[in-house]
């Protein structure tokens, strides 16, 4: 019993220190665009129901990974390693999982 109370404990820990990580990669590399509360900013709300280009988690990836050609949206896969950029599509989808869509 112990051993399983201890491997759980071991588990939200790690996903803890995922979701700390993911938030500190997205304040560094998004939240000057996109708000450092995904509310929008000099771009578009990351909190939000009508995604243009999907809002599932793989097309977030690609999105983060490719850019959007002909906008401001970059491709971040030079900088950002690709299991950050996974992590920071998580956050982003927990993020709209707890928080209401900005009204327009």
């Amino acid at each position: 019993m112990h051993k399983i109370l201890f491997a759980l404990c071991l588990l939200f820990a790690a996903t803890g220190l995922k979701a700390q990580k993911a938030k500190q990669t997205y304040m560094s590399f998004c939240a000057g665009c996109h708000g450092a509360n995904l509310q929008g900013g000099v771009a578009s709300a990351l909190i939000k129901k009508d995604w243009k280009h999907g809002g599932d988690r793989d097309s977030l990836i690609k999105t983060i990974r490719d850019g959007i050609p002909n906008t401001t949206m970059l491709s971040w896969k030079a900088a950002i390693p690709a299991k950050d950029i996974e992590a920071i599509a998580d956050f982003i989808l927990q993020a709209q999982a707890t928080e209401e869509p900005k009204k327009p």
